[in-house]
């Protein structure tokens, strides 16, 4: 189809200078005027514009049109191809986006998650800390209370036993009576009682 336009177009620009030809031979002979008027010309004119179609087409048809042609087909061809690659890439980029889109999501989720359980982790790993910590300190603080008890006894002990001795070192050196040193213990502690109870 296409070639046979080609043809027709390349006929009508020889049609048109078919006349010229004509009149240019006119001129020749000693002729004048246009020779496409006048009707003896016709038949060379009719001769001519033959022998220039047969030569025109033969040409044509054997070696440009068929080249022409091809050279449209491979053209169409490649153009076609071009197109086919670029929908196949555009629907090869639209597959890879959604895609992305997705595992983006997925790992969105999963960070979330993690983020999620790391914190449950260290909440917990915090209470336990400080649970651990309040549990120790406070069977520390109960040991230092027993040791403080413990020493206050003992201190205690040791000042009522001091005093007594002294109680009856000045008892035997002021009135020079004879004192043990554990009923002057007794009377200590008993006075002791007494001011822990009063107090």
């Amino acid at each position: 189809m296409k070639n046979n336009k080609i043809f027709l177009s390349l006929l009508g620009i020889f049609l048109a200078l078919m006349p010229t030809l004509a009149w240019a031979e006119e001129v020749h002979h000693g002729g004048g005027g246009l020779p496409q008027f006048n009707p003896e010309s016709w038949p060379s004119q009719i001769f001519w514009l033959t022998v220039f179609f047969v030569i025109l087409y033969t040409v044509f048809s054997k070696s440009v049109l068929p080249e022409i042609g091809q050279t449209i087909e491979s053209r169409k061809e490649f153009i076609q191809s071009e197109i086919k690659e670029a929908e196949f890439l555009s629907t090869e980029a639209q597959a890879l986006k959604h895609a992305i889109e997705s595992e983006m999501k997925n790992a969105g989720h999963i960070a979330h998650s993690l983020v999620h359980a790391v914190e449950t982790h260290n909440k917990k790993h915090m209470d336990d800390s400080l649970a651990a910590f309040r549990a120790r300190f406070e069977e520390e603080m109960v040991q230092t209370e027993t040791r403080i008890q413990t020493a206050q006894g003992a201190v205690l002990a040791d000042m009522q036993s001091i005093a007594a001795e002294l109680a009856a070192a000045a008892a035997q050196k002021i009135a020079g009576i004879p004192a043990e040193s554990s009923g002057a213990e007794s009377v200590v502690r008993n006075l002791s009682q007494k001011i822990k109870n009063a107090a």
